[in-house]
């Protein structure tokens, strides 16, 4: 598919693959950010927790993630092209309401945009990362911006033996390459993913939220503010998010509940917060907020207000 005209050097590998277990969303992004993945947005459909292993070589990195019932999106990642794979076994990941299964990779290709959901409980996924600029000395014509490929079962083999070797530290940067490479070369089915008028609809009612999330959520006054038809977000809710507006509305004031709640101190009032996010009938938000992440708000504030103030008492 791709014609590869370049020999790439090993390098040493770097950095531990052990996995670190992140149960905040804001800490793993900072994680990814740190290794150049910094157009990542996350929300958790229930209590959070993604396991990460990466495994640096030199420029080329391998990822094992397993992690549960979230929707990311991936903005552009500037610097590297990211080759995803679900594991073996697990159940498919969505990304742009494209379903993919553990038969196919995802390039993510420089200014992708993508956003990602996953419905099952300990997903898995694998991911080799080679910067840009290696890309463009590796193959004579460009890869696109983003794209699912089905490559053979054979190539696909070796790539997932490769990986797994990679992050237990017996790998090199030439076999990473070399083993994403043979994929590429033997993909079918190739599915580009285009900028429709959908997935915009989708990033900017996700925006929106964001950078209103104190207002009054009617979903009358959201579509007029996005300029399109209730009808045509659900549609697209429903195929990107696996959820509708309704919904993600919730799930989003719930998580951004949370984050104010972890940041908290004792002498805080749950409900005073629970209010200024548009929960009003406290009975119903904790009812809400047991259902999406496993524990009553006031377990959540104590929690973390006991752990900064053993950490403050630490200093």
């Amino acid at each position: 598919m791709y014609l590869y005209n370049k020999v790439v050097r090993d390098k040493v590998c770097t950095m531990s693959g052990s996995p670190t277990i992140f149960r905040d969303p804001d800490q793993a992004i900072e994680a990814f950010k740190a290794h150049g993945q910094s157009g990542i947005r996350i929300m958790s459909l229930t209590s959070f927790r993604w396991d990460v292993a990466i495994r640096n070589y030199g420029m080329v990195s391998a990822f094992s993630t397993r992690l549960t019932p979230t929707i990311f999106d991936v903005g552009g990642l500037h610097d590297t092209t990211l080759f995803s794979i679900v594991a073996e076994g697990s159940p498919p990941v969505f990304r742009n309401g494209v379903e993919t299964t553990e038969h196919d990779i995802i390039i993510y290709g420089f200014n992708a945009d993508l956003c990602c959901r996953v419905n099952y409980p300990r997903t898995r996924l694998l991911a080799v990362a080679i910067p840009n600029k290696e890309i463009s000395r590796l193959f004579d014509e460009p890869l696109p911006i983003s794209q699912k490929i089905r490559p053979s079962a054979a190539s696909l083999r070796k790539l997932r033996h490769t990986h797994r070797a990679a992050i237990a530290g017996n790998g090199s940067q030439s076999g990473l390459v070399y083993a994403t490479i043979n994929c590429l070369e033997t993909a079918e089915n190739v599915v580009k993913f285009r900028d429709s008028n959908r997935a915009r609809t989708v990033f900017r009612f996700q925006g929106l939220l964001e950078n209103n999330h104190c207002w009054p959520r009617f979903l009358d006054d959201i579509c007029a503010e996005l300029g399109v038809h209730e009808r045509t977000l659900r549609r697209a809710c429903t195929d990107y998010l696996g959820i509708n507006p309704h919904e993600y509305i919730t799930c989003f004031r719930l998580n951004m509940v949370r984050q104010v709640l972890k940041r908290a101190g004792f002498a805080t009032r749950v409900s005073d917060i629970a209010a200024e996010y548009g929960f009003n009938d406290h009975g119903r938000f904790a009812r809400l907020y047991r259902q999406c992440f496993g524990e009553l708000p006031s377990d959540t504030l104590r929690s973390y207000a006991a752990s900064s103030a053993a950490t403050a008492r630490r200093k």
